[in-house]
């Protein structure tokens, strides 16, 4: 009995501790709102798929958002930004015209707050996630990403921008996204499949992104932990009904 009361009390602490875990998931869902193939014959090949304005997409993104920086900038004029390294099993997936775009390996991620490098732009605010190659240079992370899981030589990015300074008040990672902070919220598959020519073909993908959600997932030892006390306190129980 006693051990049941205890698990009785944990739980609804756990669950609070799980709100505000450092692991976050953010599953979204979005529309094709432009595409780029380098005028191919087909208009519609896209990395092989066939990929039209209108389109639904879906996919989701998980960072840990206790990482430390592997990066840190001042602006020339004012604000900040930090770039974090995120690993797997952490990852990026978007569905895509029957496809599965997804990190390979290691992403990265950055918050910008009030960042202004020059008086000639104004200050903005940013999140993104990103992995993979663009227009040539190597992200941090490495120039493929998968696609149904076979490696392509492309990027996949989620950026979420904000020109009124509002969303954030630290470079510190999200625990949540609210779309009516951002003018710009968008997604972009690009990159580059040989085409029999001197130079590869260039393709891209760009999508809005129209919902977005958040959800705290359990670190590992909680869960473990929590499924321990629940095993003890049926076993426990079951010995006090013999």
């Amino acid at each position: 009995m006693m051990v049941t009361a205890f698990a009785g009390l944990l739980f609804p602490l756990l669950i609070g501790n799980f709100a505000t875990a450092a692991i976050v998931q953010f599953d979204f869902v979005g529309t094709v709102t432009n595409r780029f193939n380098n005028g191919l014959p087909d208009p519609s090949d896209i990395f092989g798929l066939s990929v039209e304005m209108g389109d639904a997409v879906t996919g989701s993104f998980t960072i840990d958002t206790s990482v430390t920086p592997f990066l840190t900038i001042d602006g020339a004029i004012g604000g900040s930004a930090a770039g974090y390294m995120q690993m797997p099993p952490l990852g990026i997936s978007v569905n895509l015209a029957g496809g599965v775009f997804s990190s390979d390996g290691n992403f990265s991620s950055a918050t910008v707050n009030e960042f202004q490098n020059d008086a000639m732009f104004p200050p903005s605010e940013q999140f993104g996630v990103s992995d993979g190659v663009s227009s040539g240079t190597q992200d941090v992370s490495g120039d493929t990403i998968l696609l149904d899981g076979s490696p392509e030589t492309a990027r996949l990015a989620i950026t979420f921008t904000d020109f009124d300074l509002t969303a954030f008040s630290s470079t510190m990672l999200p625990t949540s996204l609210d779309l009516s902070q951002f003018e710009i919220s968008e997604g972009t598959v690009s990159g580059t499949r040989p085409s029999g020519q001197a130079n590869p073909f260039f393709y891209q993908a760009a999508f809005r992104i129209d919902s977005i959600t958040a959800t705290a997932i359990p670190e590992p030892s909680a869960i473990a932990f929590l499924g321990c006390i629940t095993v003890t306190a049926s076993l426990r129980r079951k010995r006090c009904n013999k």
